[in-house]
Formats: C-alpha cells, structure tokens, sequence
C-alpha cells in the first residue's frame, strides 16, 4: 500500500473529505490583517482590521443610493463601523469578505462605462462608511 493510498484510507476512516474535494486551505500567514477601502470621490482611505469584522449582508435588487434604479448592495459590519457598497456582481465580493481574504476595495473610476466593464467582474458605483449604533442590552439579575 503506498502512503497516498494509506492516507485515503485513514482519511476515509475518520469520515474527512478526500483533500480533493475539501475546501482549499490558505496558510493564516497570508490573510491579509485588514481591509483597505479607498473612496476617491471622496479623497479617504480607510483600513478596517479583519479581527473587529462582525458579518456581511447581500441584496440583489437594493434601490441605489440617489434613487436612480437598483443595483446590488453589500454591506460590511464591523464593531464600531458599517461598510456599504452598491454596484453589480458583487457576489463575489461576498464570499471573498466572508473568508475575510480581501486586502482592498475602491470605487470603479467614472472612466469606465457599463459597456465597456467585463460582467465577471464586480463593478463598485458607491462606497459609504458609517459609524454604528452603540446598543447595549441589559439583563435583570432581580426575582
């Protein structure tokens, strides 16, 4: 029995997935340790840690900042700040902010037009960054 052979088996024993099919493992060296958001119509960079992110929610179909129409809308919460971005494909942004893997995020230059942008990729029209709420729960220790 080779060693890949007895490592299937093992692997098989103990109910894990064949490394083929299991989730790709990337080294903790190379996550990045936070998020770079760069707003040039605003002229800010901000860098968010990864260890203060708290969760993402995806809309498809979000009604645009200036009341225009609808594009998709992503937003970001961390602990003291919320992250909104509306634009197209921005599922992929998604699953990269969920493994926390994404080093950097700017808004797509006003050069470029819809027609000229490759749907594959994700397309950012606005970033907005907002201090969050501070809500405190209280609970009654009294009978």
């Amino acid at each position: 029995m080779s060693l890949k052979e007895a490592i299937a088996k093992r692997r098989a024993e103990r109910g894990l997935a064949a490394p083929d099919e299991a989730e790709p493992q990337i080294p903790e060296a190379s996550k990045p340790v936070s998020l770079e958001i760069s707003i040039a119509s605003k002229g800010e960079t901000w860098e968010l840690p990864w260890m203060c992110f708290n969760g993402a929610c995806f809309s498809a179909n979000a009604a645009t900042p200036d009341g225009s129409g609808k594009a998709e809308r992503l937003d970001i919460f961390y602990v003291q700040r919320e992250v909104i971005i509306f634009g197209k494909n921005l599922l992929v942004l998604r699953k990269a902010v969920n493994a926390m893997m994404l080093s950097e995020i700017r808004e797509t230059p006003n050069t470029y037009s819809d027609a000229a942008w490759d749907d594959s990729q994700p397309m950012i029209i606005s970033i907005t960054i907002k201090l969050r709420e501070k809500r405190w729960f209280f609970t009654s220790l009294s009978s």
